[in-house]
């Protein structure tokens, strides 16, 4: 079942959920069937587990290897302003590290 799909459910139990607190109806039976759709349906769905795909996996690796001079302490980035006149000056210093 999709996540679009469940959610839809999930939506509905509420709505009902609320109309019967609106309306003084017993609603006992209905709150735990949701609680235990919402549990079953974290389990079927696993949002926690992503499954990459081959290529996947390679692009994230190369990603890694290829920002690695982002996490480096010893890289910090200053910021140089053309004024227009020739003079170029220092505006900030800025230390990556803070980034991680």
């Amino acid at each position: 079942m999709s996540i679009i799909a469940s959610s839809f459910l999930l939506l509905f139990g509420g709505i009902k959920f609320y109309l019967g607190i609106s309306r003084d109806k017993p609603v006992t039976f209905l709150f735990i069937l949701i609680i235990i759709s919402v549990v079953v349906l974290f389990n079927v769905i696993k949002p926690h587990k992503v499954k990459y795909t081959a290529l996947g996996k390679k692009f994230i690796d190369h990603s890694y290897q290829r920002f690695e001079w982002l996490k480096k302490k010893e890289n910090d980035i200053s910021i140089f302003v053309y004024d227009g006149r020739g003079n170029v000056e220092l505006t900030g210093r800025f230390d990556l590290s803070a980034f991680e």
